[in-house]
């Protein structure tokens, strides 16, 4: 299993090691698979600034007001969102 790793720099430069898969993306939440699960990161003006699924690397940059693992195989699309939000995104 690849090493993973976080470095946050001012709660606005993330570096993270062992990413496996970017799930989704847009300026208020990205949504990473690592070799140690799902995370998530919530802010604002998020953008991915440097991806290399090869070396395992994504930096984000950006806001930064959450950071959060959830269990292997438990899904964070829509999470906190209603049905109705969800259907109409």
């Amino acid at each position: 299993m690849q090493a993973h790793g976080l470095t946050l720099t001012n709660r606005e430069i993330l570096e993270a090691t062992g990413v496996t898969f970017v799930s989704s993306f847009d300026d208020h939440e990205v949504l990473l698979d690592t070799t140690h699960g799902p995370l998530c990161l919530r802010g604002e003006e998020l953008h991915i600034s440097q991806l290399s699924l090869d070396e395992g690397k994504v930096v984000v940059q950006g806001k930064l007001v959450m950071i959060e693992y959830k269990p292997m195989g438990r899904s964070m699309k829509g999470k906190g969102k209603s049905l109705v939000e969800r259907i109409l995104k």
